[in-house]
């Protein structure tokens, strides 16, 4: 790795233009490709592991060393069997579409809700398993306000021009999809009822600004509490049909919200909310159906709310979503193929340099106080560093993943993660745990765990090289690892 010289701009004074002087040549030569809502120094490593990734799981579909590589490659060839999966249809998801078209009443529709959380499927709110906000040691449920579309509730309130648009566009999409899912009837009609109830919904949903503070989100019930917050939920009965019954105390993010649903749902028909999980079903599972319901999910989400031009080939959209479901798996063929122990020590060198560099930061700001100066430095000390990959790998046996159906392999991988997140609630933090998967082009600090994490996907040229000048790596990682500190 080194700095190449058709980067700059030399027509440009660094005096004038400093940014466009060293970055003006790359600029020129990277446009946005298609497919992208952005491009940069990340992408460019991202795209260098796909290569690598592709060319593992390439292998490992067609002579599986193991039953790693056989996990990973019978995922990989379900997902790029498209023609296997036009054969399907909609087969994937008719144990839960006949379920909804059986709901009679409103109380069917709680009674549904725990199976498809179970199954990773998206309606009224999510749960998650994370590090309790009281006690770093051990694990607590949440309850996330959810059940959305649209991007977040500004979009369903927002009088603007814009928002109206995108609105009907939604109501557009929401037609076409239940369209696809065998509907018929004035479905335009329906689309709006569903975006209406949603626009209820999203009346008592947090907003973004406040979903950034804890002081808002932070909540702890115990099991009585959560049973009066919103006694029509029978919340305490659905922890347990979840499987999360040895919860004894759940964080719920919006309680506002979820005291409002049962009137929310109470007033409104029940073939409305048949229309609206349906739709949420399909939308859920939409990049692993056929392609009318792929490219109709692409239109709306992809084109229309990320501005893209145009669908990432099949082979990165699959890597993509390989990487949400078995993503360990993945990062452990990568971190293999391309980070060895000698880099691993050069990326920990730097880490603890800049550690060093913050301390003596710390120690020579004029104005600090001496009581947040020594909080500061207790936090540094206490920091946690993780490098490249975890030091125990996930086990992954039991996990329901085969050749025949993309659909199925990833239910089946969100099963197996509802079930390791519900066994987390009894058992304590493991500090060698990563919150993400080795190859991942990213990095990230921890605030309940407080340590800063460098996975091998980012510690990658042009952003890191073993092999390297330190004075390009502490402007290529260096910052990043910078960041993660401050």
């Amino acid at each position: 790795m080194a700095l190449q010289a058709e980067d700059r701009d030399p027509t440009v004074s660094p005096r004038d233009d400093f940014y466009r002087y060293a970055n003006g040549g790359w600029l020129d030569a990277n446009p946005i490709p298609a497919g992208y809502g952005s491009w940069g120094a990340f992408h460019e490593v991202d795209e260098r592991n796909l290569v690598v990734l592709q060319s593992l799981l390439e292998r490992a579909a067609q002579a599986p060393a193991d039953d790693l590589d056989r996990l990973l490659g019978d995922y990989y060839h379900a997902g790029m069997d498209t023609e296997a999966i036009e054969t399907a249809g909609l087969e994937p998801l008719r144990g839960y579409l006949d379920s909804i078209h059986a709901i009679a009443s409103h109380a069917d529709v709680l009674a549904l809700l725990p199976a498809l959380h179970r199954d990773g499927l998206s309606a009224l709110w999510s749960w998650g398993v994370e590090v309790d906000h009281d006690d770093s040691r051990v694990h607590l449920l949440w309850l996330v306000q959810g059940g959305l579309g649209l991007p977040d509730r500004d979009a369903y309130d927002d009088p603007s021009e814009v928002a109206a648009g995108l609105r009907e566009a939604y109501v557009e999409h929401v037609a076409a999809q239940l369209r696809n899912a065998g509907e018929s009837g004035d479905l335009d009609e329906r689309a709006r009822d569903v975006l209406a109830f949603e626009t209820r919904l999203a009346s008592h949903h947090l907003r973004s600004e406040q979903r950034r503070d804890p002081g808002v989100t932070l909540n702890r019930h115990d099991l009585a509490q959560l049973a009066a917050l919103s006694p029509d939920l029978a919340l305490p009965g659905y922890l347990t049909a979840l499987g999360a019954s040895a919860a004894r105390s759940v964080n719920v993010e919006s309680p506002g919200y979820l005291a409002a649903l049962p009137t929310v749902l109470a007033d409104t028909d029940v073939a409305v909310l048949r229309d609206y999980l349906a739709f949420q079903v399909i939308s859920s599972l939409a990049e692993a159906l056929p392609k009318a319901v792929d490219d109709e999910h692409f239109a709306f989400y992809g084109r229309r709310v990320q501005g893209k031009t145009s669908q990432l080939v099949r082979h990165k959209r699959v890597i993509a979503a390989l990487g949400s479901d078995l993503g360990e798996a993945l990062g452990r063929r990568f971190v293999e193929a391309t980070f060895p122990a000698s880099a691993k020590d050069r990326a920990r060198a730097m880490v603890d340099e800049l550690l060093a560099e913050m301390r003596t930061s710390l120690l020579t700001r004029e104005w600090m106080g001496e009581q947040t100066r020594a909080a500061a430095i207790e936090k540094l000390d206490a920091f946690g560093v993780k490098i490249g990959y975890p030091d125990t790998w996930r086990d992954w046996s039991g996990v329901a993943i085969g050749r025949d159906s993309y659909s199925a392999n990833r239910i089946g991988a969100a099963r197996f993660e509802a079930d390791r997140q519900l066994a987390r609630i009894v058992e304590p933090v493991d500090p060698g745990e990563w919150a993400m998967p080795p190859h991942a082009v990213n990095a990230y600090f921890h605030p309940l765990r407080n340590e800063i994490v460098f996975p091998a996907g980012i510690l990658q040229p042009p952003m890191f090289d073993a092999e390297a000048d330190d004075a390009l790596n502490y402007g290529g990682i260096g910052m990043v690892i910078a960041h993660e500190i401050t």
